[in-house]
């Protein structure tokens, strides 16, 4: 079977990124798949981080070493929606000045709007004891560069590159 004919889709959760490459976007990752098991996906996955839910589609391979994995040639990423996915993903240090502590606060107080808030209202960000303003705003610019600036309908495609070749360029998508 070719797997450029009849690729197999996965969607879940990333758990968590063994190996990756920032200079190429090359990454190992843990995905908690929907029907309840865990696979290992390998591809061209740049700037994935647990927590947040992402489809792949590709074709099942045995590497000599590591054994069964799913080589991802194509992935669509979406930001978490429920505060326990976003506090997963913020906790998992997605965002460069948000740890596990700030995480649990701002989701405590926003809720499943945490991430609206920290992109399109970050000034909110300041009733939290401890966030100053310039904090929410460097938050929020840590934020949007990592989310991509992808508007929702917008995916990203990891098969549009040749073969060998992967690009650290691919934004992350906004569910």
């Amino acid at each position: 079977m070719d797997a450029n004919v009849n690729p197999i889709e996965l969607c879940g959760t990333v758990a968590a990124v063994i190996y990756q490459n920032e200079e190429n976007g090359y990454t190992v990752l843990k995905l908690d798949v929907d029907d309840g098991s865990q696979t290992m996906v390998v591809g061209c996955i740049p700037y994935a981080v647990p927590g947040e839910s992402m489809i792949v589609s590709g074709s099942w391979m045995t590497h000599p070493a590591h054994g069964q994995q799913f080589k991802a040639d194509f992935a669509e990423r979406t930001m978490p929606e429920t505060a326990d996915a976003i506090y997963a993903y913020l906790a998992g240090r997605a965002v460069h000045g948000i740890g596990p502590a700030t995480a649990s606060l701002m989701v405590s107080r926003f809720g499943a709007d945490t991430l609206n808030v920290l992109e399109y209202e970050p000034e909110k960000l300041c009733t939290i004891k401890g966030i100053s303003l310039s904090k929410a705003k460097a938050m929020s610019a840590n934020f949007r560069r990592q989310a991509g600036y992808a508007p929702p309908d917008r995916v990203s495609g990891l098969g549009e590159y040749p073969p060998g070749h992967c690009s650290a360029n691919v934004p992350v998508l906004r569910g």
